[in-house]
């Protein structure tokens, strides 16, 4: 049995939804220039870089932010909510999202919405091969036919 059908199997919606906000997370840091080390729809992770790349505050917040569009896409929660909901009693539990003021986590998510729509296509990509394989490590990633690997980055 499949990847795909073991993760539907499993999580039914779910394994899509977690797909899809893995490669939020891996589209967004190609399209801002990071390496994608690897993207782990099973474990829930995207990670930049085996040793990780430094990172300006504005793009930590628009990859961070990246996932939560997507999420947004079947349950909508401003990013307020989110954070509040993220932190719970204690901020030190809201993982990153919860440290990123919440003046850096609007412009990360506005910037994610405007990068997720124009890399659309490579989205649905990642998400697909996410849904099928389950794990994708910077290899899978290079042979995947995007259109973000031949993108200039301006920063």
């Amino acid at each position: 049995m499949g990847v795909h059908v073991e993760l539907i199997a499993e999580w039914g919606d779910q394994a899509e939804i977690t797909a899809e906000h893995e490669a939020a997370h891996a589209v967004a840091y190609l399209a801002l220039g990071y390496p994608v080390h690897v993207c782990d729809a099973v474990a829930g992770f995207t990670a930049q870089a085996a040793e990780p790349v430094r990172m300006d505050v504005l793009h930590h917040a628009v990859v961070n932010m990246a996932g939560v569009v997507i999420e947004n896409r079947y349950a909508f929660m401003s990013v307020d909510d989110r954070l509040t909901a993220a932190a719970g009693d204690d901020p030190e539990d809201a993982g990153d999202i919860g440290r990123v003021m919440p003046g850096l986590a609007n412009y990360g998510y506005g910037y994610a919405e405007v990068l997720l729509e124009q890399h659309r296509e490579d989205w649905r990509v990642i998400a697909d091969a996410l849904l099928e394989r389950g794990r994708l490590d910077a290899a899978d990633i290079a042979l995947l036919p995007l259109k973000l690997h031949g993108l200039e980055v301006t920063g």
